[in-house]
């Protein structure tokens, strides 16, 4: 007996339920190559979150997925951008001493602190909380891009 495919998943479209959208995929690849900032529109259920982590696994590049729609203010946008940022990391780093005294050396400038713990690395914010919610998440994304830089890695 075969298995049946489910093209029409509820969730995100994998292997052999995703099919075509060769031009997209090619398309966005080439931004994500480049660098250009991409927005990625058209109405509920038509496969644009499992276009992207298609593409993205087919790069093999590694992304993490931030999800603003519970978020009810600027301290919950705050606090998704940097436990993701801190996945990213994680995914990326390796627990090498030689690794964490060159993030120690990035965050020097920046309102981070740095946590080593049997889980890997992790970024919290210091400084003012509550008033400097966009340079907090500014330092964070600095942060991540000059570790991105300082390992030659690329993600999304």
């Amino acid at each position: 007996m075969s298995s049946l495919i489910n093209y029409f998943p509820l969730g995100i479209a994998k292997s052999d339920a995703f099919c075509n959208r060769v031009l997209e995929r090619k398309r966005l690849k080439q931004n994500v190559e480049r660098g250009i900032h991409t927005v990625v529109v058209s109405p509920r259920r038509y496969g644009k979150s499992s276009l992207v982590q298609y593409m993205l696994n087919e790069m093999k590049l590694p992304f993490v997925k931030v999800d603003f729609f519970i978020a009810l203010d600027e301290q919950v946008i705050e606090k998704e951008i940097t436990e993701k940022a801190n996945k990213l990391i994680n995914k990326i780093g390796h627990k090498h001493e030689a690794l964490i005294l060159k993030l120690k050396e990035l965050m020097r400038k920046l309102s981070l602190k740095l946590i080593l713990g049997t889980d890997g690395v992790q970024i919290e914010v210091t400084g003012d909380k509550k008033t400097d919610v966009a340079r907090n998440i500014a330092s964070v994304l600095q942060l991540l891009e000059a570790f991105l830089k300082e390992k030659k890695q690329r993600a999304v």
